[in-house]
């Protein structure tokens, strides 16, 4: 089947791609010194359009050993998406914290 390993290929570039986009540190910095000075002690890394699950991708990665590094504390948080073909799916996003706070998706 020359098309699964054509498809697999396809999904991991756009992945990595997305995440490289999203995970980007100048703006996962700004957006944790914004909840900061709203008092906050935490921050979801979401693009709210985002319809895949960017767990496992290289960029999550650097983005997990980045919080981990500098004494932070990186979680996913899963939630229900609906994509344009009908299919609901379950997507993780990260929540980087640096204070102790209870999460939840409503």
């Amino acid at each position: 089947n020359a098309l699964m390993p054509f498809l697999m290929k396809e999904t991991a570039t756009a992945r990595e791609a997305i995440a490289a986009r999203l995970y980007k540190l100048d703006g996962v910095k700004s957006a944790m010194i914004e909840a900061a000075t709203r008092g906050e002690r935490a921050v979801r890394i979401s693009d709210r359009t985002l319809l895949v699950d960017l767990r496992g991708t290289e960029a999550a990665q650097r983005l997990a050993e980045w919080s981990q590094h500098n004494g932070m504390t990186m979680e996913w948080l899963d939630r229900q998406v609906e994509r344009p073909n009908g299919l609901k799916v379950m997507i993780g996003e990260p929540v980087i914290s640096w204070g102790h706070e209870t999460y939840s998706f409503s």
